[in-house]
Formats: structure tokens, C-alpha cells, sequence
């Protein structure tokens, strides 16, 4: 419907051009330039620089509203390319944290894989402080990321106590590297994932100080 109602527009435009270029044509014919010197008489010139700069005047103005309305559209498309640049920035953004949330989560749970399964061997030769490190490291991960990790540091924990229970008093500084690992217990402590409940970390802190006073 908008197209033909712009056919018709045109269709008018140029039928108002075309009847204006005959009716000065008509006109001219009609009233010839005949100028005595007594009587100055009709001038069709006259007539027809003023139809040309009534033209002329159309014209300019009908250019500065394009030049006009052509700015209006400059600016509508700069502000629409910066919405869509600043969309696309804000979803990389929102992908490269998934990716980061992602990463942590099966890097949480692989660790408490690898050390559910150090529990799972002879009891004589089961490291269980080995394996409370990497629970350590599960646990680390999980507070890193928000995709409702509270249940897996529940069983985390309790997997920990199971670590303090069941070693010997002689193992228990036996955890590796110790700047790694007192690295990851004092981000654990300054976390503040809200997967990581109060008293989760006030169960962190009772299993660390039992570890720390043997």
C-alpha cells in the first residue's frame, strides 16, 4: 500500500511539472515580447524568470530539508551502531564469564573426583592429606563460580573430615606445596561467593584450625 500510494505521489509530481512547462510554453505564444517604446506592454521574460527562480527557490529548500533530514538519519545510524556495538561487547562479555563459570565448575568437580577416588583405596596406602589438598582445590574452584555449587562444597567438606579422621598425625603436613595451598585457603577464606555460605566457612576455618594444631 505504501508503494502505490509513492506511484501516485510521483505520477502527480511529474504531471504538475509537465502542465507547468506547457502552460508557459502556452503562454509565451500567447504573449509574445512586444515592447514599443511608447508602451512597455506584456514581457513574458519577466514571467518566465520568475517561474525559474520561484523553481530555484523550491529547489534550495527542498535540498537544505534533504540535507536536514539526511543528518536526522546520520545520527540514527551512529546512535543504532554504537547500541549494537555496545550489545556485542556486553554479550562477549556475558560468553567469556559462562566460559570462566564454565571452567571453574568442571575443574571443582574433577578435583573432588581425584580425591573421592584417593579415598577409595587401601586404607594403608591412602594419602589422606594429598587428598584433603585437592579437596581443597575443589573447594576453591566452587567458590569461584555461581552455578549452585553449595550442595557439592557440603559434600566437599564432609569429605575433608573424613581426611582429618582417618590419616595419621605424622601425614598431616604432608600437603605439597605450601604456597600453593595456603594461597588457596586464604582466597577461600576472603570469598565472597554467595554458594559459600556462613557456616560452610566457619566449617572451613574448624577443619584448618584441627589441621594447623597437630
Amino acid at each position: 500500500m505504501k508503494n502505490n500510494l509513492y506511484a501516485h505521489v510521483c505520477f502527480s509530481i511529474i504531471l504538475t511539472i509537465i502542465a507547468v512547462i506547457f502552460s508557459i510554453v502556452a503562454l509565451c505564444n500567447t504573449c509574445p515580447r512586444l515592447i514599443s517604446e511608447d508602451e512597455p506592454g506584456f514581457d513574458y521574460i519577466g514571467v518566465i524568470v520568475g517561474v525559474l527562480s520561484l523553481l530555484v527557490a523550491l529547489l534550495i529548500g527542498w535540498n537544505i530539508y534533504n540535507a536536514l533530514d539526511l543528518n536526522k538519519k546520520i545520527s540514527d545510524s551512529v546512535k543504532k551502531n554504537k547500541t549494537m556495538r555496545e550489545d556485542i561487547r556486553l554479550s562477549f562479555i556475558d560468553l567469556e564469564s559462562k566460559r570462566i563459570q564454565t571452567e571453574e565448575y568442571t575443574m571443582g568437580i574433577t578435583d573432588f573426583v581425584q580425591g573421592f577416588a584417593m579415598l577409595g583405596g587401601n586404607s594403608d596406602s591412602v594419602n589422606y592429606m594429598r587428598a584433603y589438598r585437592v579437596f581443597v582445590s575443589s573447594i576453591l574452584h566452587f567458590t569461584r563460580c555461581d552455578n549452585q555449587v553449595h550442595e557439592n562444597i557440603n559434600t566437599v567438606l564432609k569429605n575433608m573430615t573424613v581426611c582429618l579422621n582417618s590419616t595419621n598425625p605424622s601425614e598431616f603436613k604432608n600437603i605439597g606445596d605450601e604456597a600453593s595451598f595456603y594461597g588457596a585457603i586464604n582466597e577461600i577464606m576472603e570469598s565472597n561467593s554467595k554458594e559459600f555460605t556462613q557456616e560452610q566457612r566457619d566449617k572451613f576455618v574448624e577443619l584448618e584450625d584441627r589441621r594447623k594444631s597437630i
